[in-house]
């Protein structure tokens, strides 16, 4: 053992990991409220359970604005559906025509939901809630827009 030892090299210390020189400075670590760990954990078991998946495409939305104005000029005091109002429309009405999209995992198994619920992201202060527009596939864009700005102001 004594000549293991002294017939070691002595090129001086071991490289030292990169990654681990590099990690982020902390500015400052903060317990969170009871609200924002709820949030987290709702979002977090969202993450766990749910499929996710991100889809990008270039989508003529012309028309959409085109109703928009027509809304507008038709009736200046009423809500005018915004673009959010009709992805929300759009996104419930795709997972009825693809129930196995409108599913979460559990284990070895995947549930597959009858009502479609779509989840919108609404800021309120330093918080992101997310408020969520139930059986949206059912309803008009209408409905999903009055909806949406009523669980966006309960937010």
């Amino acid at each position: 053992m004594a000549s293991d030892i002294q017939g070691m090299p002595t090129a001086g210390a071991a490289p030292v990991n990169s990654s681990v020189t590099n990690l982020p400075r902390v500015r400052e670590t903060v317990r969170l409220s009871a609200a924002r760990r709820a949030i987290a954990q709702n979002m977090l078991t969202s993450m766990q359970q749910a499929p996710h998946f991100y889809v990008s495409m270039d989508v003529d939305m012309g028309r959409v604005v085109r109703l928009r104005q027509a809304a507008r000029a038709a009736d200046a005091a009423g809500a005018v559906p915004s673009l959010n109002d009709f992805f929300l429309h759009a996104a419930g009405h795709a997972l009825k025509d693809w129930p196995q999209l409108n599913a979460s995992l559990d284990g070895d198994r995947i549930t597959l939901y009858e009502d479609v619920n779509v989840g919108m992201v609404v800021a309120v202060g330093d918080k992101l809630l997310v408020p969520v527009v139930r059986d949206v596939s059912s309803r008009t864009v209408e409905d999903v827009a009055a909806l949406s700005a009523d669980l966006a102001t309960r937010a």
